[in-house]
């Protein structure tokens, strides 16, 4: 009969070192990859609060057609002062209605990052229907204004 010997240290299992590096590697591709991943969630969203400055625009517009005034609040034309994830009920944006100043018809819409999303700073459209002219503008977290809703996360 041959005699049982016992597994050697190295064939029972991982060593603590080998842990530590195995470790250390996956947290070092973490914190590479997840300052990324959050700067595309940001940019995703973005687009949904874009759709809300639109869609609001949209209504407001078919307001003054239909009843040829304007509009004194959102509630006015029915436009939800909230913008949500389409599958969900978080609130990513908050929308504003600037009235038009005396004299002029150019409105302002602003949504309003919340929560995370308020990383990414403000869209706005300021719209005038008389000419028709729309301006588009990004007012980051740094409170910097931009021309365009294309921005930068961290400005």
């Amino acid at each position: 009969k041959r005699a049982v010997t016992a597994p050697s240290r190295r064939q029972r299992g991982f060593t603590l070192i080998e842990l530590v590096v195995a470790l250390t590697i996956v947290a070092v591709i973490a914190a590479v990859a997840l300052p990324s991943y959050r700067k595309r969630v940001l940019k995703a969203n973005r687009q949904n609060g874009i759709d809300c400055v639109i869609e609001g625009q949209k209504r407001i517009e078919n307001y003054y057609s239909r009843f040829n005034k304007s509009i004194n609040s959102l509630d006015d034309a029915k436009v939800s002062t909230s913008c949500f994830v389409p599958e969900g009920k978080t609130t990513l944006y908050t929308l504003n209605y600037t009235a038009p100043a005396s004299g002029s018809t150019a409105y302002a819409l602003t949504a309003t990052g919340v929560g995370r999303q308020a990383q990414d700073g403000a869209i706005v459209l300021i719209y005038n229907p008389a000419d028709g002219s729309m301006q588009k503008q990004h007012i980051t977290p740094k409170n910097v204004t931009v021309d365009g809703w294309q921005f930068n996360p961290g400005q």
